[in-house]
């Protein structure tokens, strides 16, 4: 079965919301309950021109086991091999990320990220010994990296 709405299926205080910003707590109550029954809607402008997909909320277990089998299913990350090999093949650019070195409990123990945007981008990590200026220095000759920032966020 497929629900599709549209405007007069809002509440009156979201009518005027943008389509891309729609979800599921704007909507009427005669419309929340479709979704439910139905399991998703497309709201659609009059004009067809732009929809936006609708899901009814989550529970909390429900949202905590979509995670577990995200995290669960997710490929291993690289191995500092398998980077190098990649890198060596160029098909891995080390400019794209962020490298990040992070001290470890020990004075001379670092653990090496290899960043994203954000802190939950991390591609991978390792721990290396030595001095910042001798990681620095493997980084680069290993694998390109020109810049690298101390801690992580």
């Amino acid at each position: 079965m497929k629900l599709t709405l549209d405007r007069k299926d809002l509440k009156p205080e979201h009518s005027n919301a943008p389509c891309s910003m729609t979800r599921f707590d704007m909507f009427c109550e005669r419309a929340c309950a479709a979704i439910i029954a139905v399991g998703d809607a497309q709201f659609r402008e009059y004009d067809g021109s732009n929809y936006n997909r609708i899901m009814p909320p989550k529970s909390a277990a429900e949202v905590h086991a979509d995670l577990m089998r995200n995290w669960q299913n997710r490929p291993p990350p690289p191995t500092p091999t398998e980077l190098k090999a990649q890198y060596d093949a160029g098909t891995f650019d080390p400019q794209a990320w962020n490298w990040c070195l992070d001290r470890t409990l020990t004075d001379r123990l670092y653990q090496v990220y290899v960043m994203g945007e954000g802190a939950e981008q991390c591609l991978t990590s390792w721990q290396v010994a030595g001095t910042v200026i001798d990681i620095s220095a493997m980084l680069l000759r290993e694998f390109g990296v020109t810049e690298v920032q101390m801690g992580v966020g």
